[in-house]
């Protein structure tokens, strides 16, 4: 779960393999979908060294469309994050308001 916060303190001293792990942990599909359009596009190199032009086409298609659902998922995922940020920073503030039973 995300501090409530969401300053840069709280991450201050995070090392890249916890940014990584953190991110990943957030949004797993923005990673693989750009592990998928390496692939796609490592494949359609492939095909056009070996002369396959048909099977070259389908790649870089196939890199379009693995581009264009790694964006979807990048904006879609930012936007519950900061959904769920915003609702965390919410419960937080309603807590803090709440009025303290002094003993009476």
């Amino acid at each position: 779960m995300l501090p409530a916060s969401g300053s840069s303190e709280d991450y201050m001293f995070e090392t890249w393999t916890d940014k990584f792990k953190r991110k990943f942990n957030e949004n797993p599909w923005v990673p693989l979908g750009c592990l998928a359009t390496c692939g796609a596009l490592i494949m359609s190199a492939y095909k056009m060294r070996r002369g396959q032009s048909k099977e070259m086409n389908y790649w870089l298609r196939a890199r379009v469309a693995l581009q264009g659902a790694t964006l979807v998922a990048l904006v879609g995922g930012s936007m519950a994050i900061q959904k769920q940020r915003n609702k965390d920073k919410e419960a937080v503030g309603i807590e803090e308001g709440l009025p303290r039973n002094e003993g009476n």
